[in-house]
């Protein structure tokens, strides 16, 4: 795991207690999440898969609320997935939200339209080779970068060959790379 991700799991396990802290985490993630439905075209019709959702599924809960699609959380962190599952339940989003425990590169990609990963997800390059050679023609995947001047703290693989690969389109916006299958 990076440095990031450490404190990030750190800090969305405490967060997810506090309705005050929640709801200015979520506001924190709103523009990037925005900025990614716009650019992922996400709409109610897409079933979507978050890889790294973390105790607190921000990315998800955004979506879920701007978009009314389904979505599916995948973290590998058996604490992040049972916090993560009760916080969703108590925000009343288990109809449209589903968080189950595995590994990114584990969980096959073709039921669904839109492909999340989140920026702390390790190994990234494994993840995301798997979904591009599995994913249904079509599938948008969001993958997203780290920050200027942070990449340091990530993995060496944060953004990596294997985004690179075998695809028609690729836009890299603001911390964000879209890959369309």
């Amino acid at each position: 795991m990076n440095i990031i991700g450490y404190y990030t799991k750190k800090l969305e396990k405490i967060v997810s207690s506090n309705a005050i802290s929640l709801a200015l985490m979520e506001k924190y993630y709103e523009k990037e999440v925005n900025r990614e439905i716009n650019i992922g075209e996400i709409t109610k019709k897409d079933r979507v898969l978050c890889i790294g959702g973390g105790p607190v599924p921000c990315t998800a809960m955004v979506i879920a609320k701007k978009t009314q699609a389904k979505v599916v959380v995948v973290d590998n962190d058996e604490a992040s997935v049972v916090q993560a599952r009760t916080l969703i339940q108590k925000l009343n989003l288990g109809h449209k939200i589903e968080v189950i425990e595995a590994d990114g590169e584990n969980v096959y990609p073709n039921t669904f339209s839109v492909i999340h990963i989140a920026r702390q997800v390790c190994p990234k390059e494994k993840v995301i080779s798997f979904m591009l050679n599995n994913v249904s023609k079509g599938t948008r995947i969001l993958v997203r970068t780290p920050k200027k001047g942070l990449s340091l703290l990530y993995d060496k693989n944060s953004c990596c060959k294997a985004c690179h690969k075998e695809n028609k389109k690729e836009v890299n916006l603001k911390g964000t790379l879209l890959l369309v299958r």
